[in-house]
């Protein structure tokens, strides 16, 4: 299909699927940017004879402005592929047939017919001029 879905098996298109894939990346790059952030407030507080408790505030900010957005990003394109896919599934889906109950047959006759009452239309394509018989109800009459 020209959108990349499978209707058939419900088969995910490709678009979701690099999303999910940017979003794991994005992912293992928080989780990496995470260590990494902690390796350096470790190193730095032993070079400096400091302790944690002394420095937790700006360690803390360290931590977040490093790794937090890696986070936000996965995130929201992980949410951005699940809502492509959940859309395009929607669409591919056949919407759902509902019956009514079998009733009584009852036949109403709104309009009534008057053969005098004739509207001319061309046509564009060939010109040709047609007679189509309108039906107008007695009350607008």
């Amino acid at each position: 299909m020209s959108n990349g879905m499978n209707s058939a098996n419900g088969k995910t298109s490709k678009l979701p699927v690099i999303l999910y894939i940017a979003a794991a990346v994005l992912g293992a790059l928080f989780i990496y940017m995470f260590i990494a952030a902690i390796t350096y407030i470790n190193s730095y507080v032993s070079s400096y004879g400091m302790s944690f408790g002394d420095m937790w505030q700006e360690a803390i900010q360290y931590i977040v402005n490093n790794s937090l957005s890696y986070l936000i990003y996965g995130l929201l394109l992980f949410a951005a592929g699940k809502t492509l896919d959940v859309v395009q599934k929607s669409k591919a889906a056949p919407a759902p047939v509902v019956e009514a109950p079998a009733a009584a047959s009852v036949k109403v006759n709104v309009f009534e017919e008057d053969p005098e009452l004739t509207v001319q239309v061309n046509a564009e394509e060939d010109e040709a001029t047609e007679t189509v018989t309108s039906k107008v109800p007695p009350l607008f009459r």
